[in-house]
């Protein structure tokens, strides 16, 4: 290597590193309040209604109603702890723990429950003054 060149190479280091940093950072999160529009339930899909609230202090709230094919709406309560590790969402309730995957695409957010499919799926819709 040429000696003139050397003193480039510390730069061009740091740059790959810090280029490569941050990929568990998520660029949205799910902190405020939201507007709960849908779930799949193992896969079938239903249309939702309701509010999805996560706080910054890590607790979070789904009250709505979901209906299903054919039937009619049922209420759709889900709370607990949540918390968000890049493009990973844990949602810890009384009963259950799941690891899900959440994907923002412009004002909405999708978490589809980590698993064989079909699996869960909840759609939300932001509220714009709410989001941080």
């Amino acid at each position: 290597m040429n000696w003139k060149h050397r003193g480039w190479l510390p730069l061009l280091l740091a740059i790959a590193l810090l280029a490569g940093c941050g990929d568990d950072e998520p660029a949205f999160t799910l902190t405020g309040t939201w507007d709960f529009i849908g779930f799949a339930d193992q896969g079938i899909a239903c249309p939702a209604t309701g509010s999805a609230t996560f706080s910054e202090g890590g607790d979070f709230e789904i009250v709505g109603e979901v209906t299903h094919p054919g039937d009619p709406a049922e209420s759709f309560t889900m709370s607990g702890a949540w918390s968000q590790t890049g493009n990973r969402v844990t949602l810890t309730t009384l009963t259950d723990s799941g690891e899900w995957t959440v994907r923002y695409v412009g004002d909405h957010a999708t978490l589809t429950l980590v698993g064989d499919e079909p699996t869960d799926v909840i759609r939300l819709c932001c509220r714009a003054a709410d989001i941080k």
